[in-house]
């Protein structure tokens, strides 16, 4: 098997085939079997991605909460922000020691709206309030959003700011999964762990190998960006397959199952 730092979605998708015994190179399988994979990986990275703790809260890990950088061009008050964009985690700040606040107001694209056709249209200045408003849908592309500012920049400004993304399906035109090497094995310890829920009744090794990479990860995320992310011990993951709802509880991890039948 590829190393843990080397794992990407064909070192994956091999792991899992040699896990399933249909062996490791996917040319060799039938339909069936790469369907089966496909949906495997993708449920399996969906439970590591978004595990929520016993209290119903999303655990945030840190690389799905970057901080990034915008700058303004004179005259144009409106950005569209990253494909991956999902929503604003805090307030915007200027990367500047400025006279002034360093924080623009978050407020809604109504009220931007509203500023822009009742106040004199050529205001520009300093932007001190902001909106994200989603933009028309593109087909292949799915949600996406603009950051509309106002006043309209009078200038260069360099604008911060901390979002939660979504990342793209595995596959492969995106074959490099988010969370980087020190991830590695909570994929795949979630992958094994699907297969393993789907085909292998009553096997826990795999359940119980994902409850503690994830429970390590957490913690291991939490050193990195305390500010970020939710650590909690008593971590659920949301888990999807074929069959009926239900829950298993392994020392003060909980496991919830939902699928159709």
């Amino acid at each position: 098997m590829p190393d843990d730092l080397m794992l990407d979605y064909n070192a994956l998708r091999s792991q899992l085939g040699v896990f399933a015994g249909w062996g490791a190179d996917p040319s060799r399988w039938n339909e069936d079997k790469s369907a089966i994979a496909d949906q495997v990986l993708a449920d399996g990275l969906r439970n590591a991605l978004y595990p929520i703790d016993a209290k119903g809260q999303a655990v945030r890990w840190s690389f799905l909460m970057p901080t990034r950088q915008l700058a303004t061009a004179t005259g144009i008050g409106d950005y569209d922000l990253p494909d991956d964009f999902s929503s604003l985690d805090g307030s915007i700040t200027y990367d500047t020691t400025d006279v002034g606040s360093s924080q623009i107001e978050i407020v809604s694209s109504y009220e931007i709206a509203q500023k822009r056709q009742y106040q004199i249209s050529s205001v520009s200045g300093r932007p001190n309030i902001a909106a994200v408003d989603m933009l028309p849908a593109v087909p292949g592309r799915g949600t996406r959003y603009r950051l509309q500012l106002w006043p309209t920049p009078d200038a260069t400004y360099l604008l911060s700011y901390t979002s939660a993304i979504t990342p793209k399906p595995l596959g492969l035109t995106n074959h490099i999964p988010p969370g980087g090497p020190a991830f590695a094995a909570v994929l795949r310890a979630a992958v094994f762990a699907e297969f393993e829920s789907r085909f292998n009744d009553g096997a826990m090794q795999w359940q119980q190998r994902f409850r503690e990479a994830l429970l390590a990860a957490i913690a291991h995320d939490a050193e990195l960006a305390p500010e970020k992310i939710v650590p909690s011990s008593n971590i659920m993951a949301r888990r999807v397959w074929s069959g009926a709802v239900h829950r298993e509880r392994i020392g003060t991890v909980s496991w919830e199952a939902e699928g159709g039948s």
